[in-house]
């Protein structure tokens, strides 16, 4: 009886042991499925991975929440319904404006240029067949989802990086604190409901706005937050003021020199990581799927910042019409080509050799872009694929 005893409890121990060994193991195998982890050296994108920097970039992020971000817009998200309804707006008169340029202008030719140092021979196409604008815009429409939810991760006002955003934050609160404090405003209480809602959620991707950019995003969507929750007494907050808004900010995301030797401090980088993810299949899109989305964000960015450089010069005609005679103003007025050129040179093409200039978003969108169109020439295939402009073409 007691050699039966001990065999029980023997095996009883055993048991008790393979339990948790397989406690252990399910714990790890679901970890290992819920964040990011860095990709095997074996797998056959290192190289398109290693050069993007989305498994670092991601690591520790939960997948579900990148799904989250990647989400269609949903009913219970009317702020963000809104800010994409202008933005289409604002996506829709860039391209009519820049459609409606003569051919050949010095413009553009200035905003297709993608080298500092080298002029195009070719001038910007200001005409695309409607289902690609339509698919260029829905990318489009991802990031500007992507950048309303980042910024609501939390509780709406926080855009830097986690560790060390104390200072930045610090800074944008005071100088807008009349803004923030304004709770019958409706954008304060809409913010720190927010705030309670996802003071649980896990680490977010990190990124870091300039204060420029901060500002004007905080605009925006205050904004759009009185519209929709009906605040707006004033209404001061017109269709067209909340375009203008929308289209600052959008574009002043694309001017954010990097200073840091991080060019993930870009929401718009960020975002375009985020974009990375398979949302389906839960992996990585392959170069040869995601260098369109590359393609899209630098054209639509053409057109908008072209379309901003010609609001800039109607409005500086317009202020200088209060003093003096229409003819007049139309010469004194800054030319279009001179603002278009300085945010090109700024901010829209490669860095120039020898310069003392920051690399900028579109400096890193650019040379990505042109690295994954070189894995597509040198990944053996049974199909040819190659470029057509803009377009792919399989056969």
């Amino acid at each position: 009886q007691g050699e039966a005893e001990e065999g029980g409890e023997l095996k009883s121990r055993a048991e008790f042991l393979n339990k948790i060994q397989q406690e252990d193991r399910d714990q790890f195998e679901s970890e290992a499925n819920a964040r990011i982890q860095a990709a095997s050296d074996k797998w056959e994108a290192e190289r398109w991975l290693n050069r993007c920097g989305w498994p670092r970039y991601l690591e520790g992020v939960e997948r579900d929440e990148i799904r989250a971000l990647l989400q269609p817009i949903g009913d219970d998200e009317p702020v963000l319904q809104r800010m994409w309804e202008i933005f289409e707006r604002v996506l829709d008169e860039a391209y009519t404006a820049t459609s409606r340029c003569f051919p050949g202008t010095a413009e553009l030719f200035e905003i297709e240029r993608r080298e500092a140092s080298i002029t195009t021979d070719k001038p910007f196409q200001g005409l695309m067949e409607p289902d690609s604008w339509e698919r260029y815009k829905a990318w489009w429409k991802t990031l500007m989802s992507i950048w309303k939810r980042l910024e609501s991760w939390h509780d709406g006002r926080e855009g830097g990086r986690s560790d060390n955003n104390s200072n930045h934050s610090d800074d944008s609160s005071n100088d807008s604190s009349d803004d923030s404090s304004d709770d019958s405003s409706g954008y304060g209480v809409s913010e720190t409901d927010r705030s309670d809602h996802s003071s649980a959620r896990g680490q977010r991707p990190s990124y870091r706005m300039t204060i420029r950019q901060e500002e004007l995003w905080k605009a925006f969507d205050k904004g759009v937050t009185q519209v929709v929750n009906g605040t707006d007494r004033d209404s001061q907050y017109t269709p067209e003021r909340l375009q203008r808004d929308c289209l600052d900010v959008v574009v002043q995301f694309l001017d954010h020199p990097f200073k840091n030797g991080d060019h993930y401090e870009s929401i718009v980088i960020g975002a375009l990581a985020i974009m990375g993810f398979d949302r389906e299949g839960g992996g990585w899109v392959p170069a040869i799927n995601y260098t369109p989305i590359y393609s899209a964000v630098i054209k639509v960015a053409r057109y908008l910042v072209l379309y901003q450089s010609m609001l800039e010069r109607d409005r500086q005609k317009a202020q200088l019409r209060q003093w003096m005679g229409e003819r007049q103003a139309e010469e004194e007025a800054e030319g279009l080509f001179r603002i278009v050129r300085d945010k090109v040179q700024r901010f829209m093409t490669r860095i120039p050799e020898g310069a003392g200039v920051d690399p900028t978003p579109m400096n890193w969108i650019i040379n990505t872009r042109t690295y994954g169109k070189q894995i597509r020439y040198t990944t053996p295939g049974t199909e040819r694929i190659d470029w057509r402009g803009d377009q792919i073409i399989h056969g």
